[in-house]
């Protein structure tokens, strides 16, 4: 393909994803280096706690020795992190006219049958035991609760007893919608595991997994029609398919007036949505994957699992099995299986064009409306109830040109707070590199450093630059071009 010749750093505020090694930090006095030309070296301060509770793990020979000196602090501080790293990682994706954060006292009423019972993780090497080792698991309602929020219990009362996604609540449940209106908190949830594939065709109807149903389409528009805020929350660890309900809200669309994306809990995660809702954490966690408008236009998307997905121009479902000379049809006895016969056959033919290295050099050669049109959140994006500006504050060292393998350039960027609360920002530092027709394929846009800032605060006029600022350092990686010696 033909691109333009490309700078090979770029600073953008929200963009795209990682390659090479990173060394991040807030500002410290420059610490010595052995080795100039390699990796920043992190310095750690280790203490040692002589443990009085039970322990478990490889204790023998001093293989093991807890941080914590009791089983119950150390389940103490489990949660906490668990809550920590929601607080940090939730993305705000939308909030139109300021919906967020509500008034601490807000009558809320949950909707979506998984509100009952949120997902906290996925399956098999990804799922938990959620309630489990002694430590109670935080209920979506309970952590509303805990933030200060009044639940509506008769939504959840009917979810117990109704485990099933419903387009619109009896009117018995509707009768309590006027005593807990301040809002109304959509949840739809996906998971995964491993050993099988979301589903890409044959879910209500023939839609992929990472879509909504119809059902669940009615009731965000049973919710727009009787609360005047409706808050969507996306308890999912995939990305979705969210255009429709990231549209400005209308009467007679499916847009809503804001949305959080909440990934799997964990055990205790709820308890940082209330935490987000009401402002006492203002969100600065950021997408870890491009959202794309519609994920069956993908490259990826016909190169994935069983194949069926795509058709033959008769309309027959394709598959990738490898099929055995002389047999037609599969899938095979266990016989067969054994001897290989009932596998998928994959090929990843989008090669390095995956996620935002897609989409990203895909908009550099047609243009800002094919990524308008296609990419409803790119990666690295994520709202704050404050606004920040950057400002690269000394020129990129040494010279911001790389001529040898292992050359270290250095950018330092001033975040200020501009707005009215206090928050945190996440700095993020992406370059392009050059590009020859004919040579090894690159991606329009690299990821190769990011850092976050410590709380930036704001006085009392609303404005207040940080003291410190975001050092970013990147490893350049000389590549090879075959048969080019360059």
């Amino acid at each position: 393909m033909t691109r333009k010749t490309r700078r090979l750093l770029k600073l953008l505020t929200v963009g795209t994803c990682a390659v090479c090694l990173t060394a991040l930090g807030a500002c410290q006095p420059d610490k010595p280096n052995p080795d100039p030309d390699g990796p920043t070296t992190e310095y750690v301060q280790e203490s040692e706690v002589s443990a009085s509770g039970n322990q478990s793990g490889f204790v023998d020979n001093g293989k093991y020795r807890t941080d914590y000196g009791t089983l119950e602090e150390e389940r103490a501080a489990a949660k906490q992190l668990n809550i920590e790293v929601a607080s940090e990682g939730d993305v705000l994706m939308k909030n139109d006219d300021n919906t967020l954060p509500l008034k601490k006292n807000s009558t809320l009423t949950l909707l979506g049958y998984k509100t009952n019972d949120i997902m906290m993780g996925g399956g098999g090497s990804g799922s938990g035991r959620p309630g489990q080792y002694g430590v109670p698991k935080t209920t979506l309602e309970m952590g509303l609760k805990q933030a200060g929020f009044d639940v509506n219990p008769a939504t959840l009362n009917y979810y117990s007893a109704n485990k099933k996604e419903v387009g619109t609540l009896p009117a018995s449940v509707q009768s309590t919608y006027k005593d807990f209106n301040d809002a109304a908190i959509v949840m739809f949830s996906r998971s995964g595991s491993e050993g099988s594939d979301e589903k890409t065709y044959g879910v209500d109807g023939d839609k992929h997994y990472l879509e909504f149903t119809d059902v669940e389409k009615q009731l965000i528009k049973h919710a727009k029609a009787n609360f005047d805020k409706v808050i969507l929350l996306v308890n999912s660890s995939n990305a979705m398919e969210l255009s429709e309900v990231n549209a400005e809200k209308t009467k007679d669309n499916l847009g809503v007036d804001a949305i959080l994306w909440i990934g799997h809990v964990g055990n205790d995660g709820a308890a940082a949505i209330g935490k987000i809702l009401n402002g006492e954490v203002n969100p600065s966690g950021r997408t870890a994957d491009t959202y794309a408008v519609d994920f069956t236009k993908d490259p990826t998307f016909t190169n994935f699992g069983s194949n069926g997905q795509n058709v033959d121009a008769q309309g027959n479902r394709l598959d990738t099995y490898i099929y055995e000379e002389g047999k037609d049809s599969a899938p095979y006895t266990m016989e067969d299986n054994l001897k290989g016969y009932n596998f998928f056959s994959v090929e990843y033919r989008e090669g390095i064009y995956v996620g935002y290295k897609y989409y990203e050099t895909k908009a550099a050669i047609e243009g800002g409306d094919w990524f308008k049109n296609n990419v409803v959140y790119p990666f690295g994006y994520g709202l704050s109830y404050t606004t920040f500006s950057q400002e690269i504050t000394d020129d990129i060292a040494p010279t911001g040109t790389i001529s040898k393998a292992n050359s270290t350039v250095t950018v330092k960027v001033k975040v200020t707070n501009t707005g009215s609360v206090a928050g945190k920002d996440v700095v993020q530092l992406y370059y392009t590199a050059p590009y020859t027709d004919g040579g090894i394929e690159k991606a329009e846009v690299n990821l190769a450093a990011f850092a976050k800032t410590d709380m930036l605060q704001h006085d009392d006029q609303g404005r207040r630059t940080a003291d410190t600022c975001s050092r970013i350092q990147g490893r350049a990686h000389v590549v090879y071009r075959r048969n080019s010696g360059t």
